[in-house]
């Protein structure tokens, strides 16, 4: 059965179990066919990114079989100013991009020179609310039938719905089986005329039994704007770590943004869920606004040594005396082994106990950002033997620090550094020095090598540390020919389905005992006969189509026999049909012979030469003769899949590049051209051939 001959919804069932693009696009390059007539409506729907007034919602909550083949969502902000770092261009499926955006109503329009502002304001609100809300039902229907969802992202004002009337975007996501990724920026309402932050009218997920009951989540991140006001209070976080700890201990990435502000001074919130924190794979944690005092920072950093990525911003103050001596009882000995990226305002105290923790290998640490005491960070970088793997430091009110011994401190501290971003404040201004790499170097002597360079066996000269991967500067026509065309056509014609159970391989005795003491170091041949002709060939897949490996030219001379400077004509021929020299890639053979491989870029600029300058010359060439119908099909050379043939000498005058320079050879010499594949066993040349015929090759059976 051929899996095209399968009924459409049946194909779109099986093409909805790949979730990622990337997949779909390798999909396409399989089978162009099969990718027609499915991918454009999985392709474009993995992935949303819109307004909540956006059309796409209401047009997937019409189509539930369209809404089921998303994976990643994010409801964008109308309000992109104040959250710049989250702004990212609007992806929509192309059905659906000539659809109209709802636009939401102007304040200009309710204004009237002999109306109260406040009642112009208040008119305006009501239009929002009631569009925003509106919309926000629309979104709720289709966000039912995305129940394929791995990714949410809320990027906008707090929800309008009502949760005791009826259901909200929490409550549909807590039903999603498979969302793992959620990305909530609950936002504060713009200011309006009378200075008001909040509106009564919008219901914040803090407050929401349906938003804390959310399971099986590997990534969360939540900001809230919630307790900006001064007669919200501080939020209580319990109920959040109690959903993150009963319901989520896959948790690998955590990031809390409690942003309160009082008297115009900023406030932490508690940090009690670092005390119910426990999750064995957490690898990333950012903290913003939450209280992280060393009594409990340092217990929670000993217990989940998996984590790589530690943030810690508008914590407790620097000052702070618990940092340091919670620092100095609390860590132990292997404290965050995987730490890479370290960010945070109270790093004064609390990085150089996390250096100074012992461990069998340094941290892998990369990246490092805060305020540092120079004196203490150096010393225990140092000590920890990490400097050697930082590429970036960003130090920020640093105005204590001695520049003059300082910089050449740290450059021989950490030789690998790439960037390096001092920020130091003043009365009047703030400056911000950075450097490179190169800017350090003159503040110590230039590097020794310390290993030498390899040397190429062929060429003799040295060889870069690194692969040094060059591109092609101009398209090469057969391999584009064989990637749009070829590719697709030959996994349809060569692919042969296999019903019921593969037939196990006959089972080929030994011709010893292996357990025979007395025969364990004797050759023990298989007894059975050669099995290269009997396998069967593997099953077709996107990986194993039929592909060119190699083109192999074969010359003899049968004068180098007895001189072999007979060879040096032959050898001057292939050099110009091939532009390979012997160290480049040709072979002597057996002494009497030249054999040159071509891959790449040159296997397929000869083999456009031949077919398009010679074969279409030669007169008594009708095609590459097949073998007789009667002729075995399991015979080596049938097996092996490589197609051969032979050009006499007088063909060889029609390459361009002997043609313009005939004169100057005293003899040309025929040659074997063998085109090598990857087709192995039985059909292998067969596969082989039809290969080659892509090629414009003839074939011939006489």
């Amino acid at each position: 059965m051929i899996l095209l001959d399968l009924p459409l919804e049946t194909l779109d069932h099986i093409v909805s179990a790949i979730a990622s693009p990337a997949d779909l696009a390798n999909l396409g390059e399989a089978c162009r066919l099969l990718h027609s007539i499915v991918s454009p409506n999985h392709t474009q729907f993995r992935e949303i990114r819109a307004p909540l007034l956006s059309p796409v919602w209401s047009k997937l909550a019409e189509n539930h079989s369209l809404a089921q083949n998303v994976r990643i969502i994010e409801v964008q902000s109308a309000e992109p100013y104040q959250h710049s770092d989250r702004v990212d261009d609007p992806v929509i499926p192309a059905v659906f991009r000539d659809l109209q955006t709802q636009q939401a109503p102007l304040l200009e329009d309710y204004e009237d020179d002999d109306e109260d502002p406040a009642v112009a304001v208040g008119a305006y609100d009501a239009e929002k609310n009631s569009m925003d809300l509106g919309a926000e039902r629309v979104f709720v229907a289709a966000l039912k039938g995305m129940i394929n969802l791995i990714s949410f992202k809320w990027s906008r004002t707090p929800t309008l719905i009502d949760p005791a009337e009826e259901e909200d975007v929490w409550a549909v996501l807590k039903g999603l089986p498979r969302l793992t990724d959620v990305d909530v920026v609950d936002r504060e309402k713009p200011y309006n005329g009378n200075g008001e932050v909040d509106d009564p009218a919008y219901h914040r997920p803090t407050f929401s039994t349906n938003f804390f009951s959310l399971k099986c989540l590997k990534s969360l991140s939540f900001m809230t704007e919630a307790y900006n006001s001064p007669s919200a209070g501080k939020p209580n976080l319990d109920y959040l770590a109690t959903m993150l700890v009963n319901d989520c201990p896959d948790l690998e990435v955590l990031e809390l943004s409690a942003i309160t502000f009082g008297n115009n001074h900023f406030h932490t919130v508690s940090g009690r869920i670092l005390l119910s924190g426990a999750w064995a794979c957490l690898k990333e944690i950012q903290l913003r606004g939450i209280e992280c005092r060393g009594e409990l920072l340092f217990p929670f950093l000993n217990a989940h040594p998996s984590i790589e990525v530690l943030s810690l911003l508008g914590s407790s103050p620097m000052t702070d005396l618990s940092y340091f001596n919670s620092a100095r009882l609390l860590a132990t000995p292997g404290l965050l082994p995987r730490l890479r990226i370290v960010r945070g305002t109270p790093l004064g105290h609390i990085l150089p106990s996390i250096l100074t923790s012992t461990l069998q290998s340094p941290r892998p640490l990369e990246e490092i950002f805060g305020a540092i005491p120079s004196d203490s960070f150096l010393d225990a970088l140092n000590k920890s033997g990490s400097g050697s793997s930082v590429k970036k430091l960003v130090f920020w009110s640093i105005n204590d620090v001695s520049f003059p011994t300082f910089i050449p401190r740290l450059a021989a501290i950490v030789p690998n550094l790439e960037s390096l971003v001092l920020e130091f404040s003043s009365q009047t201004e703030t400056v911000v020095a950075t450097a490179t790499r190169h800017s350090l170097t003159r503040f110590q002597t230039a590097p020794r090598i310390t290993r030498r360079l390899p040397r190429s066996p062929k060429t003799g000269l040295p060889q870069p540390h690194v692969k040094i991967i060059t591109r092609e500067f101009a398209p090469c026509r057969l391999e584009d020919h064989y990637h749009t065309t070829l590719k697709d056509d030959l996994m349809y014609m060569t692919y042969t389905h296999q019903a019921g159970e593969a037939k196990q391989p006959r089972q080929i005795r030994l011709k010893f005992d292996p357990n025979d003491p007395y025969s364990k170091y004797r050759r023990n041949t298989p007894v059975g006969g050669s099995q290269i002709g009997k396998k069967p060939a593997p099953p077709s897949s996107p990986d194993n189509i039929v592909r060119l490996e190699k083109i192999q030219l074969h010359t003899m001379v049968k004068e180098a026999v007895s001189n072999k400077g007979n060879l040096l004509g032959a050898m001057m021929q292939m050099k110009a049909l091939t532009g390979e020299s012997f160290q480049a890639g040709g072979q002597h053979a057996v002494q009497v012979g030249v054999k040159v491989d071509l891959k790449g870029q040159a296997m397929y600029d000869f083999l456009g030469t031949l077919v398009e300058f010679v074969l279409p010359r030669l007169r008594d060439f009708s095609g590459i003769v097949l073998p007789p119908s009667s002729s075995s099909v399991n015979t080596p050379s049938a097996v092996s899949g490589v197609v051969s043939f032979g050009l006499p000498a007088q063909a060889i005058v029609f390459f361009p590049q002997i043609e313009v320079n005939v004169d100057s050879y005293s003899k040309l010499y025929g040659m074997h051209i063998h085109f090598v594949t990857n087709a192995r066993g039985i059909g292998a040349q067969d596969r082989a051939r039809a290969l080659v015929s892509g090629y414009q090759i003839p074939f011939i059976r006489k």
